[in-house]
Formats: structure tokens, C-alpha cells, sequence
């Protein structure tokens, strides 16, 4: 059964001895070992050439009427391109390059398509004028090219330009002094700020930050610090009242943020007796026992204001509050930590 097989997709459908091999799943040798046995003429490539010459004007009308490739002809005949080619050339026909004919068949494709956008113009002039859409984008929405869509707008007058021509200094002048960022304003243009940078050097212009910016950026700086730990390193006092809290078993956590008006990370939280246990630099924090106002400078000053108004809120909160000074740190044992955790309670009666 296998070679009468064989012999019919040879001889009446016209097949190839690879296609033949691929339908049986065997190797190109044993069937035309078969072949030969049954005496059946093979066709080589000078056979195949003189085959298709008997096919010349239905090659030449399928190129030249049909607009058909010499790819598309070889493969209806179940040839090689180089016959195609010679007979075409041979017929005085005008050779056309494969990429032109698929550029020509492309063209017509895209005037279908093309005739379909024109019906939605008008979305694409408003989504341009009044939507301020940029072209890339209406042709992400219309599944198109750029040039197709700028051509559009061009037939309606309308005026076609860049991002960076559609930026105007005023508006940049005008929406800095609100307080506005330069990424913010170049997100109005789908533009990064180093174009805006770029734009305003051109004209040497300067633009100077304001209140406003300096608020704007304390806020930031705030939620920042929020979920910033600081210090990185905890102080030597630190650690030590630390280490005394862990003797006594009792659970804290360290650099705490607390909300109030001149919100901060506290040194030290426990949450059993709402306590804040603050650990004082005498330098940093301005101990007046050991340092004079005439020795410190004005920002460790401020500081020690700072540390007053911060403590007056956390009261007004419900918050307990100890400030402990590095010099009785320093001189301070597990006993004494411990007595004065015990009188802290007694007088805001928490035992």
C-alpha cells in the first residue's frame, strides 16, 4: 500500500519527493529508492526548468496582471525563484524587486485603512486642539503611524508642532512663582524638567525658588523623615539606658516618631506606661549647669527651645516625658534608673 501511495502524490498530485517525506515521516533516500524500483522517471532541476516553460504565459500573467511576487509564482509552482526569473526575462517583462511589490500591495492596504480614519477627522482634530493629545498618541489610539495622522492635520490647516515649540516661558514664569516645580509644569507638556531647562537657557532666563518651594520642600523632607531612622548609630547614652531597660525586662522601641506639631523621632518609647525617655547631649541640647548661653551658639540655643515646646506638646497629648541629662547618665546606676522610673510613676499615679 505504501509504494502505490507514494507513486499517486508522485505522479497525479504532484508533489516533491521532500513533501512526500514529510507526509510519510521517512527519509528523502527510501522513496526514491521506491520510485526507481517501479521504474518511475525522476524529475531533476533540468527536467523541473523544462516543465514550467510550458507554463510561460500563465507565469507572465500572474506577474504583470495579477501583480503577484516571484516568491508568490514559485510557490503556486513548487519551484525554485531562479527559473521564475529567467523566464520573465526572457518574455522582455520589466523585473520589479520584491521589497517595491510588497511596498505596492502595503499601499493598498493603507488606503483601506487610511479612508477609515478620515470618517473619525474629526475625533483626531479634537483629541489634537482641544483634548491638547500629542500626534503619538492619537496614533496609539488609532492603531496608525504618526506621518499618517500629521498629514490629516495638515490637510485641515491645522498647525502641527513639537512639544518643545508648544512651551511658552510666561506659563513656565507664571506657574513657578505658585510655587510649582519645573517636573510638575513639564508634565502639563509630556516633557521632562531638563527640557524646560534647556528651553529657558535659550533665552537666559532665570527663575529663582521662592517660599512657597521651601515650604513645599520641608513638607517632603518631613514624610521623608518619618520612615527614616535617625540616627543611624544610637549614642553611648543611648545604649546605655538601652541595656538598662533590657535588665529590667521592660519592652521599648527606639526612635519612635511622634505625632505633634513639631513632630520628631524620639530616643527611647515605652508603650506600657506611655513614657518618652529623652537622653540629652549637655552640648547638643544646651545643659545649663555645665555650659554658659555665651559659649553655645545659636542653633544649639534654638535647640533647647525646641526641646521645651516639643515636651509641652507631648504633655498636652497624654504623653509622659523624662529628659535625663549625659551627666547623670554617665554617674547613673541600675538602682538609681530604676527609682527613678518608680517616682516618675508615683507622681503621675500610674501604679
Amino acid at each position: 500500500m505504501i509504494p502505490e501511495k507514494i507513486i499517486k502524490l508522485y505522479q497525479e498530485e504532484k508533489k516533491s519527493i521532500k513533501e512526500i517525506a514529510k507526509i510519510i515521516k521517512c527519509r528523502r533516500g527510501k522513496i526514491s529508492k521506491i520510485l526507481r524500483e517501479n521504474n518511475i522517471p525522476l524529475s531533476n532541476r533540468r527536467g523541473n526548468r523544462f516543465w514550467i516553460y510550458k507554463h510561460q504565459k500563465e507565469i507572465v500573467d500572474l506577474y504583470v496582471q495579477k501583480n503577484k511576487s516571484t516568491i508568490e509564482i514559485a510557490n503556486i509552482f513548487k519551484c525554485s525563484l531562479k527559473p521564475i526569473r529567467r523566464i520573465l526575462k526572457e518574455n522582455n517583462v520589466k523585473m520589479r524587486t520584491d521589497a517595491g511589490h510588497f511596498k505596492f500591495r502595503n499601499k493598498i492596504g493603507a488606503l483601506n485603512k487610511n479612508n477609515k480614519l478620515r470618517q473619525q477627522k474629526r475625533k483626531i482634530i479634537k483629541y489634537y486642539e482641544k483634548d491638547m493629545k500629542t500626534i503619538r498618541e492619537i496614533a496609539n489610539i488609532f492603531n496608525c503611524g504618526t506621518k499618517v495622522i500629521s498629514n490629516m492635520l495638515k490637510e485641515n490647516n491645522t498647525k502641527t508642532f513639537r512639544n518643545k515649540d508648544k512651551i511658552s516661558i510666561e506659563y513656565i514664569r507664571t506657574e513657578f512663582k505658585k510655587g510649582r516645580f519645573l517636573t510638575e509644569i513639564g508634565d502639563d507638556y509630556n516633557v521632562g524638567d531638563w527640557v524646560l531647562r534647556k528651553r529657558l537657557k535659550k533665552y537666559y532666563v532665570k527663575l529663582v525658588y521662592n517660599k512657597l518651594h521651601s515650604k513645599r520642600k520641608s513638607e517632603r523632607m518631613r514624610i521623608i523623615r518619618k520612615n527614616i531612622i535617625f540616627p543611624v548609630k544610637d549614642t553611648k547614652i543611648e545604649v546605655k539606658i538601652q541595656n538598662f531597660l533590657k535588665q529590667l525586662e521592660i519592652e521599648f522601641f527606639p526612635h519612635q516618631y511622634m505625632k505633634i506639631e513639631h513632630g520628631y523621632q524620639c530616643d527611647i518609647f515605652i508603650p506600657s506606661i506611655n513614657l518618652i525617655l529623652e537622653t540629652d547631649g549637655d552640648y547638643w541640647h544646651g545643659n545649663k549647669e555645665m555650659f554658659d548661653d555665651e559659649k553655645l551658639t545659636e542653633r544649639i540655643i534654638k535647640q533647647r527651645e525646641l526641646d521645651k515646646i516639643r515636651t509641652q506638646e507631648l504633655l498636652e497629648k497624654g504623653h509622659n516625658v523624662i529628659r535625663i541629662w549625659e551627666n547623670d547618665i554617665n554617674k547613673m546606676s541600675l538602682n538609681d534608673f530604676k527609682n527613678r522610673l518608680s517616682i516618675y510613676k508615683i507622681q503621675n499615679k500610674i501604679l
